[in-house]
């Protein structure tokens, strides 16, 4: 009985102390915190065109939980990553040989292509020469060239001359502006942001190759691609060397909502 009685007590005074601590505890705080933020996605590529593992990325935005500390991802064995988080107009911070800064107007996708990296202190600077006999006498190479300056190739030029949009008088940019309509869809979700779309020029001034390099979804990034598929008027190619030449170019289209 009395073995009985003491378990009571000790019983009773434990659950009181427990009462106690819990009852002194305080309650947390919040505060109310007002961000523009948006999840980033995307892909890295070298100069070669290999993805990049293991490049981090780091945001200007900072942790929520642990104030001071800014959010970041890295690049997982495809070279794929995906930043939760970031603010929507943000600053990537990441280190390609130096410490290097992206700056992403909205974009909710990002294809990066890295420049070559030169190590200067690792690279052996002196030519290593391998000197022997020569057994074979050398001939010179002979080459045909014309020698009548009134004969010019099919596009009428001799030199090297860069890619521009054939109808000037209209222009490029402002066709594609022109055939562009804001999905109803992003209006909604107040989807904003830059969208980037990369594309070959071929030899005959034909586009190809259309590529997402920074997009935003909710229809943005079809929209900007529809508008250049639209085109029906050649490109004048990039010329090298008097001859027509497969060339890059891209465009970037910015969607902005307003509030008037």
């Amino acid at each position: 009985m009395k073995i009985s009685l003491v378990l009571f007590l000790l019983t009773c005074v434990t659950y009181i102390s427990q009462a106690q601590l819990i009852m002194g505890t305080p309650k947390p705080k919040y505060r109310t915190i007002k961000q523009d933020t948006i999840n980033i996605s995307g892909i890295v590529y070298d100069a070669y065109h290999h993805p990049v593992r293991g490049l981090r990325f780091t945001s200007k935005n900072k942790e929520l939980v642990f104030d001071g500390y800014y959010i970041y991802t890295t690049t997982d064995t495809a070279g794929k990553f995906k930043l939760y988080g970031a603010l929507a107009y943000d600053t990537l911070k990441y280190y390609w040989g130096k410490r290097t800064y992206l700056i992403n107007n909205g974009s909710r996708f990002l294809e990066i292509h890295l420049p070559p990296l030169i190590e200067d202190d690792y690279r052996i600077k002196d030519t290593i020469q391998m000197v022997a006999k020569r057994k074979t006498v050398k001939k010179p190479t002979t080459f045909k060239v014309v020698t009548n300056a009134e004969i010019y190739d099919w596009y009428g030029v001799t030199g090297d001359m860069p890619v521009k949009f054939a109808p000037a008088a209209k222009g490029f940019t402002e066709y594609i502006r022109s055939k562009i309509t804001y999905p109803e869809k992003a209006i909604v979700n107040n989807i904003e942001g830059d969208v980037e779309i990369g594309f070959n020029i071929e030899k005959d001034g034909s586009l190809s190759n259309f590529k997402i390099l920074r997009g935003i979804g909710y229809g943005c990034d079809e929209e900007v691609i529809n508008a250049i598929k639209s085109n029906n008027h050649p490109w004048v190619p990039y010329i090298l060397n008097g001859r027509p030449s497969v060339s890059e170019s891209s465009v970037t289209i910015n969607f902005k909502l307003t509030d008037k």
